[in-house]
């Protein structure tokens, strides 16, 4: 018998800038894990073990080096305005009295010693999907990733691009971002399913 294929659990681009809204603005800390995670496309591991140190050389390169998956390492431009938002969450982190060792992880938790878990960084994200309104059965970091993928292929990105800003060894894992996202078949539906007196 043929498995199915498992639904890819991702957000939607209207879901994601919900989701961004729900962040309450004096929250730094949380808008910058997740606009690192809609600018860059990394895993939850990949982030969380980001450091100050990390940070500083990329701002001054312009090229953000994480090691992901398989200890393979690869370069992320820092596009978009994330730079700008990297600069300010530094000058916020040395203002509220937090590590700037380059060694000192880069996201701590509320009481600015510890760095936060991956725990604490999934249940920021169910919180804000129930904010946002967002189904908790997709609040997981990684739904961002997924909306990176098809939002890029979406947008006419290659293929092989995807793969190399994904960390993909082979481009058959990026070909997920080919299937019809929800949005397409909604628009598909409504274009499609109209019937009229013939």
């Amino acid at each position: 018998m043929r498995k199915a294929k498992q639904e890819i659990k991702y957000f939607t681009g209207e879901e994601v800038q919900r989701f961004m809204a729900a962040i309450p603005a004096d929250k730094a800390r949380d808008k910058m894990i997740f606009s690192l995670f809609t600018h860059t496309a990394m895993r939850l591991n990949e982030l969380n073990t980001l450091t100050v140190g990390h940070i500083k050389t990329a701002l001054e390169y312009g090229i953000l080096e994480i090691c992901g998956k398989g200890r393979k390492w690869r370069s992320i431009p820092l596009v978009n305005g994330i730079s700008g938002e990297l600069k300010a969450f530094l000058s916020w982190k040395e203002a509220h009295g937090e590590r700037m060792h380059p060694n000192a992880p880069l996201f701590l938790r509320a009481d600015h010693k510890n760095k936060i878990s991956n725990n604490g960084i999934q249940f920021l994200t169910k919180q804000y999907c129930r904010r946002a309104g967002i189904r908790e059965s997709i609040a997981h970091p990684h739904a961002f990733r997924h909306a990176c993928g098809f939002i890029l292929n979406k947008n006419g990105i290659p293929l092989d691009r995807i793969a190399a800003l994904f960390g993909h060894s082979s481009i058959a894992t990026t070909e997920i971002y080919t299937r019809p996202d929800r949005e397409m078949v909604a628009e598909a539906m409504e274009k499609g399913l109209v019937f009229s007196a013939q």
